[in-house]
């Protein structure tokens, strides 16, 4: 009889492996704990007990353990692992099945006491998919499998760190944020397109495009073929194309200029930024979550889609999807989110188009009100792109402005644009600044008064660049560079609103116990 003790690690994996009857004799006990644990610094049994040198824990499996997956004994071999030591496998998972973006495959996992990950795909099954196309600058893999193409999401697309209550409720969703195939479903606010009646139908000739170019538009148009979104078209409407370069990749874009001339516009109240924001109030926990291509997922109705035909030097087609550039497309994507997130609105959910926002004041809360909006997108079949969006953050930027826990400031990167801009010199220069400007009006202490002779200007046929609007252009750059931080409002605490006017404008603040809201 031997006698011994085990603590720790040891005891853990000793019971896991008595339960399994994985233990029957001394020296297979021996001869398997020296595969586990590495060989011992002693040659007595009893010094192995007690010096053991620990290569893994039994938590480091625990992803077989969760998965409740039937392992298998191998014969014995070491693995080279990332960081130089060799690692003993004894055990196997023959047919494990996986989902991956609604693919099936079945691989077999060999057990390893690592960290980090919870599975590792290996070269060994890359091999059996065939050519493997891989993007370093994402980094992400493009295979083909049963004739569909499977694009993998990168790790670094997942921000992080994430709360692990957060980490289980995306991991519930993963379809979520798969990349969408072919239309999306109809649904009750699909996109109307609504012709004057005296409107005749619009026939544009196509524009030239170079040589260079023939080939990359030819395999833009066949990719939107495949994806099902565009369509051969005989209608008597066309629009030309436009094309060119976005962030370094090839852009589509159908001028539909002519047409929306002739749509009657639809009179939905688009949003208010400065609104939207004053519902935040005081919260300290954030998700934000980016429609993929948000427009593109939303269909047209049957009946209209002959109107948005587009033509090229190789043939006449049509949108199946609305596109960004109708007229009545922002509001019809608002209608439709609007009325997808009614029942939470002003609540806990934020909505600006494509740009969902979920704010509230406890982890708790925030953990269960973001599953709710996933589930509410995944049962609609929305996705959304998975490098845009955040989760359970304290700060998230959103919509030009920076929130965090009750405070608004703005974007540092407008606020650079803003004091990098050069002097106008022409009308059209300065309504570009005056407009980015006064996006942050509400920031600026007496903004009316500083941009009156620069707007002045606006209204003279000619443009003339005085000293006094030169004074006028700098002092508000240098406003912009020691713009305040604004408390978001609480609709629970009194405000108050101090004024001053002069000859030439009327200026006012609002503050909450001495913090300000809002300048005008």
């Amino acid at each position: 009889m031997v006698e011994f003790y085990m603590r720790g690690a040891t005891l853990s994996w000793f019971k896991w492996m008595s339960h399994n009857q994985q233990l029957t004799y001394w020296f297979s006990f021996l001869r398997t704990l020296e595969l586990r644990f590495g060989p011992s610094s002693f040659k007595n049994y009893q010094g192995e007990l007690f010096n053991l040198q620990k290569l893994g824990s039994v938590s480091d499996y625990q992803s077989q353990f969760k998965l409740k997956l039937l392992s298998q004994t191998t014969t014995p071999f070491s693995v080279l692992v990332g960081n130089g030591d060799r690692l003993i496998c004894s055990r196997l998972c023959p047919d494990v099945p996986i989902t991956f973006q609604h693919h099936s495959f079945h691989i077999l996992f060999y057990l390893l006491p690592i960290e980090g990950a919870d599975a590792v795909l290996g070269l060994d099954w890359l091999q059996t998919l065939g050519p493997v196309h891989t993007d370093s600058t994402i980094p992400s893999l493009t295979f083909t499998t049963n004739g569909k193409t499977v694009t993998t999401p990168s790790l670094d697309d997942l921000p992080s760190p994430i709360h692990p209550n957060i980490s289980q409720v995306l991991y519930t969703f993963p379809y979520v944020f798969d990349i969408p195939h072919g239309l999306p479903p109809s649904r009750p606010h699909d996109h109307h397109i609504n012709l004057l009646p005296s409107a005749q139908p619009v026939n544009v000739k196509p524009y030239r495009y170079p040589h260079s170019q023939k080939d990359i538009m030819t395999n833009l148009i066949q990719d939107m073929l495949n994806e099902g979104i565009i369509t051969p078209s005989t209608s008597p409407f066309s629009s030309p194309v436009l094309f060119g370069k976005k962030n370094g990749s090839w852009h589509f874009c159908v001028d539909y200029r002519a047409l929306n001339v002739v749509t009657i516009k639809d009179k939905f109240p688009l949003p208010t930024i400065h609104e939207l924001l004053d519902e935040i109030g005081p919260t300290t926990h954030f998700s934000k979550i980016d429609l993929r291509s948000g427009y593109h997922q939303t269909r047209v109705v049957p009946k209209n889609t002959h109107k948005k035909m587009f033509r090229t030097f190789d043939g006449h087609y049509e949108f199946l999807v609305m596109l960004f550039w109708l007229s009545n497309a922002p509001a019809t994507f608002q209608v439709a989110m609007n009325n997808l997130l009614r029942p939470y609105l002003r609540w806990f959910v934020l909505d600006f188009f494509d740009h969902i926002l979920i704010y509230n004041h406890s982890l708790e809360d925030h953990v269960n009100h973001l599953h709710m909006i996933l589930e509410l997108l995944h049962a609609h079949q929305f996705y959304a792109k998975l490098p845009k969006c955040v989760f359970g953050v304290d700060s998230v930027h959103y919509l030009g402005h920076e929130i965090t826990k009750g405070t608004v400031a703005p974007d540092p990167s407008k606020i650079q644009a803003i004091v990098d801009w050069p002097t106008p010199r022409f009308h059209t220069t300065l309504c570009g600044f005056l407009g980015l400007s006064r996006f942050y009006h509400r920031f600026i202490c007496n903004y009316a008064t500083l941009t009156t002779p620069p707007t002045n200007i606006l209204r003279l046929k000619f443009f003339t660049w005085n000293p006094e609007e030169e004074v006028a252009f700098t002092i508000l750059k240098e406003k912009t560079t020691s713009i305040p931080v604004l408390t978001l409002p609480n609709f629970s605490v009194p405000f108050v609103i101090e004024t001053v006017a002069s000859m030439l404008s009327i200026g006012a603040v609002i503050t909450q116990e001495v913090h300000p809201i809002a300048f005008f």
